[in-house]
């Protein structure tokens, strides 16, 4: 692996051993070998980098919002959308979508209500 930062000379044993470090492992594969306590704002910054690095955009969700996503057996991803909070958040839903709650496609901002869930799946284009 190829260290990209240290620690400095503060921790005894620690000084000057790689707290972060990138191994290409084949092609466009890069692991990531993280051996230090991030606090919020630098562990931010560092996964802001790799997805910039990697050109991956993640979807971003309101504060309370969760997205997450399954795979079922043949392959299709279906995304769950819920709503932690008591108010209406509304989502980005970046491709068309069947909501499979509502029974309607969508796509865009869509409102999801206090402690509502959307389950969704991408439409075949």
């Amino acid at each position: 692996p190829t260290p990209i930062a240290h620690y400095k000379a503060y921790n005894g044993w620690l000084d000057d051993q790689p707290a972060l470090s990138m191994r290409v492992a084949s092609g466009p594969v890069h692991i990531y070998y993280v051996g230090a306590y991030f606090d919020p704002v630098a562990q931010q910054k560092f996964i802001d980098q790799v997805l910039r690095f990697t050109g991956i955009r993640p979807i971003v969700t309101p504060s309370g919002v969760e997205w997450s996503t399954r795979q079922r057996p043949d392959g299709q991803d279906v995304h769950f959308i819920i709503n932690h909070t008591a108010s209406i958040q509304t989502v980005n839903i970046p491709w068309p979508s069947f909501d499979h709650i509502s029974g309607q496609m969508i796509r865009g901002d869509v409102q999801l209500g206090a402690y509502a869930v959307a389950i969704i799946t991408k439409e075949k284009v």
